[in-house]
């Protein structure tokens, strides 16, 4: 009697292999999707693993869950040549260069397929403090002052303070939903007003 076993290997991938968020700036998050792939036209496999190498570099994977097209827990059977979609977040919490790894697998089979990486960089803020010196009470004096922005990304002002009267500025509205940008290399001009009272 001759017993035959065979066994079909998974066949599986991620697209894209390799992901670069770039320009990220401190305090930013941005997120990417990355596709599942069973590349058999004739096997189902079972996914048991998905999972980053480090995980501690910034990345996270989200499963979307009641979502169409994406996978939303494990384990999950892929079809032949069915495909499902996840997201895998970053938020650059400093500056420099990450990296890490996705991984994906069956039970007895896992590799890690795709890689990810981002550069995060600060924009640098240079500013002057300023003095009026000598008023009259009651003389309204103004002097310019200058933000400049010396790092290689962009500088988002989402919100700014003052002390209230006898202080003013000549700054433009300034929100979390208005930001106000400074490119790489620029600067922001604007006034101060002072009128002691006393």
């Amino acid at each position: 009697t001759i017993v035959v076993f065979r066994y079909n290997a998974p066949k599986f991938k991620l697209i894209p292999s390799s992901f670069e968020f770039q320009s990220v700036i401190t305090g930013e998050e941005h997120w990417t999707e990355f596709m599942i792939v069973n590349q058999s036209e004739e096997h189902s496999f079972v996914l048991h693993q998905l999972k980053l190498k480090d995980g501690d570099k910034g990345f996270r994977i989200e499963l979307l869950t009641n979502t169409v097209g994406y996978l939303s827990g494990l384990p999950k059977i892929f079809g032949p040549k069915d495909t499902l979609l996840f997201r895998v977040h970053f938020f650059g919490s400093k500056s420099g260069i990450f990296k890490d790894s996705i991984g994906i697998g069956s039970a007895s089979v896992f590799a890690y397929t795709a890689e990810v990486s981002a550069k995060v960089e600060s924009p640098i803020i240079e500013a002057e403090d300023l003095n009026f010196y000598d008023i009259t009470i009651g003389d309204t004096i103004s002097k310019s002052i200058t933000i400049e922005n010396t790092g290689k990304v962009e500088l988002r002002i989402k919100y700014y303070s003052i002390t209230s009267f006898p202080f003013w500025t000549d700054l433009p509205q300034i929100t979390e939903d208005e930001p106000y940008t400074i490119g790489a290399g620029k600067r922001l001009n604007f006034k101060i007003f002072f009128t002691p009272t006393s």
